[in-house]
C-alpha cells in the first residue's frame, strides 16, 4: 500500500483529521441524534404512565391464578389475558368477585394510561427534529457530492426524509387495548 502524496488528498485528510467528519455526515448525524432523544425522552414518560398498568396487571393475574403474565410488557400481558377473562366473564361462577373487580380496575387504568399517554404524545414538540430533516433534504446531497466530489456518488442511496409527525410516535409506543367483557 503507498502512501499518496496528492496534495488535495493530504488537504483533505489534514481537515478531517483536524475537523472531524465531513458535513454531510455530521448533518446525518444530528439528524439522528435528535430523533434519538425524542424517543428517548417518550419512552421515559411511557415506562411511568404505565407503572400503574404493570401493577394493576400484577393484581389480575393473582386473582385470576395466571401465573404466565409475569414478565410480559403490559401490551403482550393484556393480548394474552383477555381471551381468558372474556371466557370467565361469561361465566360469573368461574370468576370470583375480587377478580372481576381487579378487571374492572385494569380496565379503568388502561382508559386512564391511554388518555395520558394520547395527551403526552399531542405536547411532544417536532420542531426541531423537522428543522434538521428540512435541513437534511435539502443540503445532505450537496455536502456529500462536495466532499466526494462526484454527483453520481452523492445521490446513490439517499433517500430524503419525511417530516416526523406525532403518529410516528405511537409505532413504538402505542396505546393498550384491553376489552375485559364481549
Amino acid at each position: 500500500m503507498s502512501i499518496s502524496t496528492d496534495p488535495e488528498r493530504l488537504m483533505f485528510g489534514y481537515i478531517a483529521g483536524r475537523y472531524g467528519p465531513p458535513a454531510f455526515v455530521r448533518r446525518q448525524q444530528q439528524v439522528e441524534a435528535s430523533w434519538t432523544a425524542v424517543l428517548e425522552k417518550c419512552r421515559a414518560e411511557y415506562d411511568r404512565l404505565l407503572t400503574p398498568v404493570r401493577r394493576q396487571i400484577a393484581y389480575l393475574a393473582q386473582s385470576l391464578h395466571i401465573p404466565t403474565l409475569d414478565g410480559l410488557e403490559p401490551a403482550d400481558a393484556l393480548r394474552h389475558v383477555s381471551p381468558e377473562v372474556q371466557r370467565r366473564w361469561r361465566e360469573p361462577r368461574a370468576m370470583p368477585r375480587r377478580a372481576r373487580n381487579e378487571i374492572e380496575r385494569l380496565a379503568a387504568v388502561v382508559r386512564r394510561f391511554n388518555r395520558r399517554w394520547t395527551d403526552y404524545v399531542a405536547s411532544v414538540d417536532l420542531t426541531e427534529v423537522n428543522r434538521l430533516r428540512e435541513g437534511y433534504n435539502q443540503y445532505y446531497v450537496l455536502e456529500k457530492e462536495c466532499a466526494l466530489r462526484s454527483e453520481r456518488l452523492a445521490r446513490l442511496g439517499f433517500e430524503p426524509l419525511r417530516p416526523a409527525s406525532r403518529d410516528d410516535l405511537f409505532l413504538p409506543f402505542p396505546t393498550l387495548l384491553f376489552t375485559p367483557a364481549c
